[in-house]
């Protein structure tokens, strides 16, 4: 007996895809991209785009870090005519930890100054933000002989639309501090 597996059709421009043999994104945000504001970063990903940005200053990359990304909580407001209320867009947090801690106080007093874009790698994909992102870090030490004293930054935005996702593989090389070679 073949197994056959169900196809998804179209409903008017909406479709799902359906892959019961696909493999799973990891999680764990793993690189930062800080981006000034106005700035743009074109999706599908331009290497070139992307370092001239990285070069000229526009974009920061803080390739090894570990952290999360809460999805979003929808904010809801007041609504009209049969409903109560409605969804006007959401809140995100993105919560990351940067292991270079000594040399950087002047750096994340900088970047809590001002706005920014962001992006953040998991495993394969760039989540990347085009809405004001404030940004808020600590350095928290703790009471444990054996604990890493590290920059946990907070970022916060509000916005109508999710994070674009893109393949992160055509700038992959710039999201790692060092490449294996042979």
């Amino acid at each position: 007996m073949a197994i056959a597996y169900k196809t998804c059709a179209p409903v008017g421009d909406l479709t799902y895809t359906c892959d019961p043999c696909a493999v799973p994104e990891m999680g764990m945000v793993r690189s930062l991209c800080l981006i000034k504001e106005g700035v743009t970063v074109a999706v599908p990903l331009n290497l070139g785009a992307f370092t001239s940005s990285v070069e000229a200053g526009d974009i920061i990359v803080i390739p090894e870090t570990r952290g999360s990304f809460d999805g979003g909580t929808p904010r809801m407001i007041p609504a009209y005519g049969d409903l109560t209320e409605r969804k006007a867009g959401d809140d995100y947090v993105l919560l990351i930890k940067d292991p270079n801690y000594a040399n950087n106080a002047e750096f994340w007093e900088e970047v809590e100054r001002h706005t920014w874009n962001l992006a953040f790698r998991s495993e394969t994909q760039l989540h990347y933000v085009d809405a004001s992102v404030q940004i808020m870090t600590k350095a928290p030490v703790e009471e444990d002989l054996n604990s890493q004293v590290v920059w946990n930054a907070e970022a916060r935005w509000f916005s109508k639309t999710k994070p674009v996702i893109t393949p992160v593989a055509p700038i992959a090389s710039l999201l790692k501090c060092f490449e294996i070679t042979d």
